[in-house]
């Protein structure tokens, strides 16, 4: 259930929807007593389910209330409201250090000083038994003063507790910010998994990015437990090897290696500081890193595999990946200055790239399916990076093929085509003969719709599809050709359709195949929505819905989260200010907390003028490490276009 704005709750009135994630939703209210503004969370409704969520929300709130600390966000009231428990917390005008790396990254002496007061406060909270299991920059609020706040105690403390609860199938924390230990989803950490946390924070503070990021969730988490530190010196060579020895330390796989405290290292990293003759650090940090960080990882790839290295002590591996970069940025820091560091630098000397290759399935006349191999060309790969960073792909084929270029180009290896088959166009009477050669082949049916539409017979290739799904038996992949075939033939609406049903199958699966068609089928959907007249998956089209699929899956289809998220879109682009009103209303939290439909809810606020709810959504977006690069790309543009 959510709360609109003039709602009262308690003693306090909602103005504003201020953000939401996956176990909360923040609004901005008024307590008109007191006369002060103040931030509500309140928790969602699948927490609130959980029969011992309320008495362990009460027992832990009064833990996290009593936090008396000048850098902690405090609460000042806890209390539920038809049945949603909720927090009440200082209302912080500000912005998060995530917003501020994201502009510009802060000095030495301010890295010092927020360090500082975060590290003090959670020292404070450590002291008093409680961890934040969250730590990261979206949590760290700088207010209108530049006076630091550490946020979202409240949250993961209330979450995590317990021994039943949703903890159990929440992996609780950030990835990009997660300890090994967290990670691994060990029930026993302490207070030297916020340390680890925290110094991650440090990492990108000083370095320019996290040690550790990837295209899935997955594979941070891998890399927190498997793989080594890309030692800082070797990734930005202005990094005294003190202060190195300090990140080592605290991102230490080993919790017993790491500090005992927060002050602790925040001490021995401004003596680190001091003591070293660097008083600057790069404004573009940030993009030397990410660039550097790309060619440690793909040479430490190519160490592993040439080698099958068995020793993963940090110290030996740290060697090998510098024997295979250039010497004048990974050598002993203490031999030249920084400034001669950073003019002496060269690019990392690489190997030529094995060239990644892809597997299509091919359906011949005779009913036979066969290997094709392909090689995906690099600059293939580039371009298509540029079409995602300009938001051009809008086919489901490039979408799909983005996607994997770009997975392949990550991680350094055969692209993972697993998903799209290589369907021949044929004359239709061929077509014909293949299916009825082999009924019982599904790949049959695609050959045969393909002829279909090519003979401008879209409602026979859309039966013909739909005899094929009955058949199925990879549901996913069959559906995700189905979506081209229609979309490369011009049936935006029958591509939609099958979309539709592609993204409810897909969506709760965890397999690389369905999170790819997810991802694929997401970003396709959002983009038709802005370009039809009107969505056709929908009620008033459900007498043809029924008739191809029947009433099962047609209610299916015409109740699904994407479907009411692409009428919302499709609304919003056509300038239909009362009919998104009206389909807003009946969508759910789950429909909400979707990054999808976050960045639609966003756009309907603006078309509604609340921009600052708008900008809030956005900026959430744009922090959130799990928010798909589509998203991330259209929030910023969003933002970038406000601001102007």
């Amino acid at each position: 259930m959510l709360w609109r704005a003039g709602e009262k709750v308690g003693q306090y009135e909602i103005i504003s929807e201020l953000g939401r994630g996956g176990m909360a939703t923040v609004y901005k209210a008024y307590h008109t007593q007191l006369d002060r503004h103040v931030a509500i969370k309140v928790m969602h409704q699948t927490f609130a389910d959980d029969s011992t969520f309320l008495e362990r929300f009460n027992r832990e709130a009064r833990i996290v209330a009593s936090l008396e600390h000048p850098h902690i966000v405090p609460v000042y009231d806890y209390a539920e409201y038809n049945g949603m428990p909720y927090l009440v917390m200082k209302f912080v005008q500000g912005r998060s250090l995530k917003e501020i790396l994201f502009k510009k990254p802060p000095t030495l002496e301010e890295i010092k000083r927020i360090m500082t007061a975060v590290g003090q406060a959670i020292t404070y909270a450590h002291n008093k038994g409680v961890l934040h299991r969250d730590i990261k920059p979206s949590n760290i609020i700088l207010d209108q003063d530049n006076v630091p706040y550490l946020a979202d105690f409240g949250l993961a403390r209330i979450v995590a507790s317990g021994e039943s609860t949703m903890s159990a199938d929440v992996l609780l924390g950030t990835p990009n910010y997660m300890s090994p230990e967290q990670a691994r989803g060990a029930k026993d950490i302490d207070h030297r998994s916020d340390i680890y946390s925290f110094g991650i924070v440090l990492y990108e503070l000083v370095v320019g990015q996290v040690p550790f990021s990837a295209q899935t969730p997955l594979a941070v988490i891998q890399d927190h437990i498997n793989t080594p530190l890309p030692r800082p010196s070797q990734i930005n060579p202005e990094i005294p090897q003190q202060l190195e020895q300090v990140l080592r330390k605290a991102l230490s796989k080993s919790p017993d290696k790491r500090y005992n405290s927060a002050n602790d290292m925040v001490a021995d990293f401004t003596r680190a500081v001091e003591n070293s003759n660097v008083n600057v650090l790069a404004e573009n940090r940030a993009d030397l890193a990410d660039e550097s960080l790309a060619k440690w990882r793909s040479a430490y790839i190519r160490h592993m595999e040439d080698n099958a290295l068995v020793n993963d002590d940090e110290d030996s591996i740290a060697q090998s990946v510098r024997n295979l970069a250039a010497p004048s940025i990974v050598d002993d820091i203490s031999v030249r200055s920084p400034i001669q560091e950073s003019v002496q630098a060269n690019e990392f000397v690489e190997k030529p790239k094995i060239q990644s290759t892809t597997t299509l399935v091919r359906h011949e006349p005779n009913g036979r399916l066969w290997i094709l191999a392909g090689v995906a060309i690099i600059i293939l790969s580039l371009f298509l990076m540029v079409a995602v960073v300009l938001n051009t792909s809008n086919t489901f084929l490039a979408i799909a093929e983005t996607i994997q270029d770009l997975e392949a180009d990550a991680n350094n290896t055969n692209s993972p085509d697993d998903l799209m088959y290589n369907i021949p166009k044929l004359p239709l009477n061929e077509a014909q003969t293949i299916k009825d050669s082999a009924p019982e082949n599904p790949i049959n049916y695609l050959i045969l719709a393909c002829a279909q539409y090519e003979d401008n017979d879209t409602n026979s290739a859309r039966q013909t599809i739909k005899q094929g799904y009955d058949l199925a038996t990879d549901k996913i992949r069959y559906l995700a050709n189905a979506v081209s075939i229609a979309d490369v033939a011009g049936d935006a609406n029958g591509a939609m359709i099958f979309g539709v049903l592609l993204w409810d199958i897909a969506q709760p699966t965890t397999s690389e195949q369905g999170q790819l068609a997810y991802n694929t089928v997401s970003e396709f959907l959002y983009t038709k929505s802005l370009q039809a007249q009107e969505i056709q998956v929908s009620r008033a089209n459900s007498e043809q819905l029924t008739e191809l699929f029947g009433e099962e899956i047609s209610q299916q289809l015409i109740r699904s989260q994407i479907t009411r998220i692409m009428i919302v879109n499709n609304h919003i682009e056509m300038d239909r200010a009362r009919l998104a009103t009206a389909t807003v209303r009946v969508w759910t939290e789950e429909t909400y907390a979707l990054p999808i439909g976050q960045l639609v809810n966003a756009r309907y606020n603006l078309l509604e003028n609340d921009t600052e709810t708008a900008i809030n959504q956005l900026n959430q977006l744009v922090e959130a490490s799990t928010t798909p690069a589509w998203i991330v790309t259209i929030a910023q543009e969003l933002i970038t276009t406000l601001e102007e």
